[in-house]
């Protein structure tokens, strides 16, 4: 199955927070800076599967989110546009 998301805007620099959502419980969730890229790790080096993750970018970009479910790993990846606005 595909994860649910939402595009997001913010104004000027910072951190910005994406969110994830899908039709089961227990899911776990992958975050991807590219669509064919490695997921996104956290500070131990495992990938980060909450259903929210924080990043910081200062510019228009694009990320990705799949669903991790009862150890298996999604192929299709959710697009989530980021849309940084300047002040």
């Amino acid at each position: 199955g595909k994860a649910l998301a939402n595009n997001v805007e913010k104004c000027g620099i910072g951190n910005i927070t994406l969110k994830a959502s899908y039709n089961r419980e227990g899911v776990q969730y992958r975050w991807y800076k590219t669509i064919t890229g490695d997921p996104i790790k956290d500070e131990s080096g495992q990938p980060i599967s909450s259903s929210e993750f924080t990043t910081n970018t200062d510019f228009s970009t694009t990320y990705y989110v799949s669903v991790f479910y009862n150890g298996c790993l999604s192929y299709e990846k959710t697009p989530i546009n980021i849309t940084v606005k300047s002040i």
